[in-house]
């Protein structure tokens, strides 16, 4: 059975994570980044299950919480970051939801041994995303500027990683469509990055979550290639 403890690794009261693991625990580190638009309201309660039941399968999981301020991005990509840092030299798999698909995609550090990256229904185009209005204009809110004056931020234009990427999308997705992952996928193959979309029939947004669901399988099989 997998067991939990908190941890800090800063000072502000975001600035821990709960690690989920179980005796046999191997392999690399799994980090997983909670979605919720970067909104301060959306904490990681909405991915404890899975991080348990990931656990429960014998990996290392490191849920993460952040600062999530609007106005300040800068600060949960500085907290995804220190938490690498606490917990380095060990080696790491990104997984993350929504808006933490977008937080996995742009910390993944050079100077951390980051081996891949999963995306559950990542939000992969900041300007795109604003411009349809996406979470109630979570966009410019957690910027506090403009998508278009943080083009550092935004993962499609992002042609560095080289380590493979992983996307799950809900072909019925209301709140971050799946045409966002298409598109973000045939720009980073264009550049020959390792990046593979898997479609899932009848899955919204939130059904991601669910580990009675069939994305818990479709993760391990993930892990497992």
């Amino acid at each position: 059975m997998s067991q939990w403890v908190h941890e800090s690794y800063g000072e502000e009261p975001d600035q821990f994570f709960e690690r989920y693991q179980s005796p046999e625990s191997q392999g690399p580190i799994i980090i997983a980044i909670h979605g919720g638009f970067w909104k301060p309201e959306h904490d990681r309660e909405h991915m404890r299950a899975l991080a348990a039941a990931l656990g429960e399968k014998g990996f290392q999981i490191i849920l993460a919480e952040y600062r999530r301020i609007p106005g300040d991005p800068d600060a949960a990509i500085n907290d995804i970051h220190r938490i690498m840092s606490t917990l380095f030299p060990a080696s790491f798999i990104l997984l993350g939801y929504s808006a933490g698909g977008h937080l996995a995609l742009m910390t993944a550090p050079f100077r951390f041994q980051v081996e891949a990256i999963i995306a559950l229904a990542p939000v992969t185009d900041l300007e795109r995303t604003e411009r349809e209005g996406l979470g109630e204009g979570a966009v410019e809110k957690w910027l506090g500027q403009p998508a278009a004056d943080r083009g550092d931020l935004n993962p499609i234009t992002d042609s560095s990683l080289e380590i493979p990427i992983r996307i799950l999308h809900g072909v019925d997705d209301e709140r971050v469509p799946i045409e966002h992952s298409r598109d973000y996928v045939t720009a980073m193959q264009a550049v020959d990055i390792d990046a593979q979309l898997q479609e899932l029939p009848g899955l919204g947004h939130f059904e991601l979550m669910d580990p009675s669901g069939i994305v818990l399988s479709k993760i391990l099989e993930l892990f497992e290639n």
